[in-house]
């Protein structure tokens, strides 16, 4: 829950509009939000992406699947209240300037789209990788005949 948690609200925390603003102007805090996020993240996908069953792996192809899907809903939801805010969160790029002339909206909602779906679309992949490395870890336990203590030649 903790690691889940943690994906999810050092994105959250760095695109509050008030903190986002100071960390595009201030270049250390700037650095902090980059190196926050890669590590924070580094550790999520090594955690839940771990081929080995438990033990040695920390958590079960269960909790891991169950980590990768707790996070998609509430990244969905911070790309759709980016996406859909009625008026500009994010005023201070005007200062900057737009790339292709695009509104201050119109940049938000592709902002948005980019931070809803993709993570989305990421995650739930990782369950399906997850399932998968489950599904293989099983496939690789071959059933033993039990009288005569020889493999029975089920896959």
């Amino acid at each position: 829950m903790l690691a889940s948690f943690l994906f999810v609200g050092v994105v959250a925390l760095w695109l509050v509009p008030r903190i986002h603003f100071r960390a595009m102007l201030d270049p250390q805090l700037y650095q902090v939000m980059n190196w926050s996020m890669v590590i924070d993240g580094v550790l999520f996908w090594m955690l839940v992406l771990d081929p080995r069953p438990k033990p040695p792996a920390f958590l079960s192809f269960g909790a891991r699947a169950a980590m990768a899907a707790a996070v998609i809903l509430p990244q969905a939801m911070i790309g759709a209240l980016i996406t859909f805010a009625p008026h500009d969160l994010y005023a201070f790029y005007d200062w900057c300037g737009r790339v292709y002339s695009l509104s201050a909206l119109e940049d938000q909602q592709l902002g948005g789209l980019i931070i809803g779906i993709p993570p989305t679309m990421m995650n739930a992949l990782a369950v399906i990788l997850v399932l998968y490395a489950l599904l293989s870890q099983q496939d690789q336990k071959v059933p033993k005949d039990l009288t005569h203590g020889q493999q029975t030649g089920l896959v």
